[in-house]
């Protein structure tokens, strides 16, 4: 395997606004890792930890592979297990990425780092911070942008919402975004643009979500029959999957009746099941609260 220090495309998120400040009073930079290699190269580089407790800290430092059927599981690296901080101290901790050869598709990973407990609650339990850094690396060359819906459906109770069900069927993960153009059948003056996936939420390949998109004004539709016209996209200057889908709609009160273009495809894509409540464990873990919602 070639080893190069040269980024193919690595896009690495180092403005000081980005980085992830959490609860613990730590910051990761970068705040995600994300590009392509072609297929048997390698990468070195370092994540920035800073402390800004006005005690010393410790960090604890892993990995967990997101890849669908990688050719090998040590495709990156974390140099430290934890590290040690004192008071306003920044520490590099190194990291490596080594594409194997004959790999496509895209390797995707977290990066994890979790501080110590910050807090005694609910008779000892202690509150710790893990903040999660997503690696994206696409494969260069052998990138797929697809994807599918499964299910679609409207409320329209206190705040007009559509909720799209979509898979990544493709290789690589994807940031669909669009939009939802309603337009009234009964009134030719009534028109409103719903946005889709306005944060740029990503999925990775095979992965579920459900996306809901509503105007950032609450408001409701009044009574009569609408139509929609649905267009989404995904892909860069490599590749691009395009959606366009029409349907009509009544809308009654609350009440909405899809009357032409209802989707709902079950034996494909279904939203995951949620896990079940857990007890409470002695250590509890908090992901991010001051940066929700941000691109992942």
């Amino acid at each position: 395997m070639k080893k190069s220090f040269i980024v193919f495309s690595l896009v690495t998120l180092l403005m000081a606004g980005f980085a992830n400040k959490v609860w613990a009073k730590f910051s990761i930079t970068p705040s995600r890792i994300e590009g392509k290699f072609p297929a048997g190269r390698s990468y070195e580089n370092c994540f920035e930890i800073t402390n800004y407790e006005e005690t010393s800290t410790v960090i604890k430092i892993s990995s967990s592979d997101r890849t669908l059927n990688p050719l090998t599981k040590d495709w990156f690296t974390l140099h430290e297990s934890s590290v040690e901080l004192a008071p306003g101290e920044t520490r590099k901790v190194k990291y490596t990425i080594a594409i194997p050869e004959n790999a496509s598709g895209e390797y995707n990973a977290w990066a994890v780092f979790t501080g110590e407990p910050i807090a005694n609650i609910m008779g000892g339990a202690g509150i710790a911070v893990r903040n999660s850094i997503p690696i994206y690396i696409a494969i260069k060359g052998t990138e797929k942008f697809d994807f599918e819906i499964s299910t679609l459906s409207i409320s329209n109770k206190n705040n007009l919402a559509f909720t799209i069900y979509l898979k990544n069927t493709g290789n690589i993960h994807i940031r669909t975004t669009g939009t939802i153009q309603i337009t009234s059948l009964d009134r030719s003056n009534e028109n409103y643009i719903l946005p889709f996936n306005e944060i740029k939420w990503a999925i990775i390949p095979n992965e579920v979500k459900d996306y809901e998109s509503k105007a950032k004004e609450p408001f409701v539709l009044q009574d009569g029959a609408y139509k929609a016209v649905i267009n989404l996209t995904a892909g860069d200057d490599t590749g691009k999957k395009e959606f366009q889908h029409e349907l009509a709609f009544t809308v009654s009160g609350s009440s909405v009746t899809i009357t032409e273009g209802k989707i709902e495809q079950k034996s494909t894509v279904q939203p995951q099941e949620k896990a079940k409540p857990k007890k409470p464990r002695k250590l509890w873990s908090v992901e991010d609260p001051y940066n929700k919602p941000r691109k992942r």
